[in-house]
């Protein structure tokens, strides 16, 4: 093999520094205990989508945490589900809205997509739920000694602490990182801050002829 040209060399040299650096990452994160899985299921969507991935390892979870933990219905399936209560902690819904201790966790609209609501959470963290969302109501009840009431994302789409009740937070695995790529409903890092706000589409309505010239003009 010649040998590499000068010019090259530093290019080639730099490119082995990474992927040594990148191996020894993972391969500390592995001894750490920390290792990564990809999503195959939209049930955090919009905050985590199909084919991205997660970085999973100790450490406890808290309120607005993302933990994995095994299908309470399917012990073959893992699935990814936020913290909505701690111990202690009183838990109850009103449709898609939560009440955490009596008092109704703040929502604001963030924008729609394909016939979904966005909504920020707690100021926290992104939710989907349908147009037509579920009318479930589930009276308020306190979450008991290590347990933690698990809830999706995508509110109208997945199973959780809803109908399985509280999870013993020793079945859960932290996540720590989402890797995958940014768009307007995600930031690069997992927990979604203020991401991007989309233009919401006007939605289209009729104007009575009497009003139209009233109209404010654009």
């Amino acid at each position: 093999m010649p040998p590499l040209r000068p010019r090259l060399r530093p290019l080639a040299f730099a490119a082995l520094s990474v992927l040594a650096m990148a191996g020894a990452v993972v391969g500390y994160a592995a001894l750490a205990g920390y290792h990564l899985v990809r999503v195959a299921s939209d049930d955090m969507a919009p905050s985590i989508a199909p084919g991205d991935w997660v970085l999973l390892g100790p450490g406890e979870a808290h309120l607005g945490d993302v933990v994995r933990l095994q299908d309470p219905l399917d012990a073959e399936r893992w699935v990814l589900r936020r913290v909505l209560a701690e111990p202690g902690q009183r838990i109850g819904f009103r449709a898609h809205q939560p009440r955490l201790d009596d008092q109704a966790l703040k929502h604001v609209v963030m924008g729609d997509r394909d016939g979904e609501l966005i909504l920020m959470e707690n100021s926290a963290w992104l939710l989907a739920v349908s147009l037509d969302s579920t009318r479930l109501r589930i009276d308020p009840s306190t979450v008991p000694a290590e347990q933690l009431y698990l809830v999706a994302d995508h509110r109208d789409v997945a199973l959780d602490s809803r109908s399985w009740g509280p999870i013993p937070d020793a079945a859960v695995e932290k996540v720590h990182l989402r890797i995958g790529p940014a768009d307007v409903w995600r930031s690069a890092l997992f927990k979604p801050r203020q991401t991007v706000r989309p233009e919401i589409p006007e939605l289209p309505y009729q104007v009575p002829e009497e009003l139209k010239d009233k109209l404010p003009r654009r």
